[in-house]
């Protein structure tokens, strides 16, 4: 595929495009966006300041921030070329997600990933991505290609209109551009079943997909970012080389610990959102995330 073609013009006509939406997302809560915004400049302010620091002493490190999406409808094309510029500006390098080597310390990398390799993806995001050259990775259930999703939604309940791409699809994907990786079978809560079909869930997603692309799968995004140490070790045991999470960390590329941070990109974003993402001024979110989480696991539980 040239960078300005399209994987879109090989696919069987079952697998048109998808229309163009006539509605954006609905807007997000107002008040605490502001606030995670102004919280954010601050853990910017004295991240940066802390890491200026330590690159004087000789401790400093380079920063990777892997960002995460969903669909990129027709509608919102122009503005995910945008975040890729953006992106382009301010980034040293972009890497694929399963980048993990020495950089130098300062260097700013990023990379891009999708989750549920949604046609929008394909038809909207892959050309813009090919046509400045930078790499991504699609996390596909294996169980719903060419379908509509037949999950719960956690935030963009418009999405449900979208399709999974096909096998042929996915298969005609160019392999320096695209990685695929596993993000279950049928994109369940994998901490909420059993070990059996979460089993079943993580090791059906990688042999299928293999199978499908005729290599070996070695990445893993968790459905809905959820996942416990259980799910982890079954992973591990699976042979994956890192498998990811929703959790804004950002990572040292030297770090090869097996579970990876990611951040929540978003086509609604405001440009200075969006900036700090790309900075990794969100991590400060992490705890009270986790914590929300854990006390949804305990309600749960007790129930």
């Amino acid at each position: 595929m040239t960078p300005s073609a399209s994987p879109a013009a090989d696919r069987p006509t079952a697998l048109a495009p998808s229309r163009p939406r006539t509605a954006v997302s609905p807007p997000r809560a107002g008040k605490r966006r502001y606030v995670e915004v102004a919280a954010s400049l601050v853990y910017l302010a004295v991240a940066s300041a802390a890491n200026r620091i330590a690159c004087l002493l000789g401790f400093g490190r380079a920063r990777l921030v892997i960002l995460y999406y969903h669909a990129v409808p027709a509608i919102h094309r122009a503005r995910f070329a945008r975040h890729l510029d953006m992106i382009r500006a301010g980034a040293d390098a972009v890497v694929p997600a399963d980048f993990c080597g020495p950089a130098s310390p300062g260097r700013r990398l990023v990379a891009i990933t999708f989750d549920d390799a949604f046609i929008s993806v394909i038809d909207n995001a892959l050309p813009e991505l090919a046509a400045r050259g930078m790499p991504a990775t699609i996390f596909t259930p294996s169980g719903m290609l060419g379908r509509h999703p037949g999950w719960a939604m956690e935030i963009a309940d418009e999405d449900r209109s979208e399709t999974v791409a096909d096998g042929a699809c996915l298969h005609t994907l160019p392999h320096d551009l695209v990685t695929i990786g596993a993000h279950s079978v049928t994109h369940p809560r994998l901490p909420e079943i059993d070990r059996e079909n979460a089993l079943m869930e993580i090791t059906g997603s990688k042999s299928a997909l293999a199978d499908l692309l005729g290599r070996d799968v070695t990445v893993f995004a968790f459905p809905y970012g959820e996942y416990d140490d259980q799910v982890v070790e079954l992973c591990r045991a699976a042979k994956f080389r890192f498998v990811y999470t929703t959790m804004p960390h950002t990572l040292d590329p030297a770090d090869a610990s097996f579970v990876r941070g990611r951040v929540r990109a978003d086509m609604d974003d405001w440009p200075i959102e969006f900036w700090l993402k790309l900075r990794g001024a969100y991590s400060w979110t992490c705890k009270p995330r986790q914590l929300k989480r854990w006390l949804r696991r305990r309600f749960n539980t007790r129930r």
